[in-house]
This record gives C-alpha cells, sequence and structure tokens, in this order.
C-alpha cells in the first residue's frame, strides 16, 4: 500500500500482510521494518522521480 506524505511529494511503501511495516533502505539494502524512530522514518520515504 501506498503511503503519500502531501505536504512534500514524499511516499513510504506500507507491507500489505503486516501493516505496522514499511519498506525502508539501510545498509545499502531495502527491508520491511516496523518504524519507530525518526532515523527509520526517513529511512522509509522515498520521492518518486522520473
Amino acid at each position: 500500500m501506498l503511503d503519500r506524505r502531501q505536504s512534500t511529494e514524499t511516499n513510504r511503501i506500507q507491507s500489505h500482510d503486516h501493516p505496522d511495516r514499511h519498506l525502508r533502505h539501510y545498509a545499502f539494502e531495502l527491508r520491511i521494518d516496523p518504524i519507530g524512530t525518526d532515523t527509520e522514518r526517513a529511512d522509509a520515504t522515498f520521492r518518486v522521480t522520473n
């Protein structure tokens, strides 16, 4: 599920099977993790570009 952030035009991708988890990058890898800290939120926020 795509969670669009309206104010900054960024996105978070939420797991369908585990709604408390989002796709995030960590150590050059993509992971599906729960998000709790500001760093985790930043790691899970993406901007779609052309």
